[in-house]
């Protein structure tokens, strides 16, 4: 399995689906320049969990590929 930056994976799901970043922005109720600065500069670091909820419904995917936890791992805990 190929794991792909978060970043990464939503600018080519945006060049799948033919979609601007900007409409993208508009769709999760932010400014149109909003992703736009997440895939480019990195701000915000991650998206919030509502936004990346939104995205992934419309692209079909897991919230892991846009960055969310996969659940295969929850059951595994981090020893500190």
């Amino acid at each position: 399995m190929i794991i792909h930056h978060p970043r990464e994976r939503l600018r080519a799901l945006s060049k799948q689906f033919r979609t601007g970043l900007g409409d993208l922005s508009d769709m999760i109720g932010r400014p149109r320049s909003y992703l736009g600065r997440y895939v480019r500069e990195g701000r915000p670091e991650r998206l919030e969990a509502p936004d990346r909820e939104t995205l992934c419904r419309f692209f079909g995917v897991s919230e892991a590929e846009l960055g969310g936890t996969d659940p295969r791992w929850a059951k595994f805990k981090v020893a500190k």
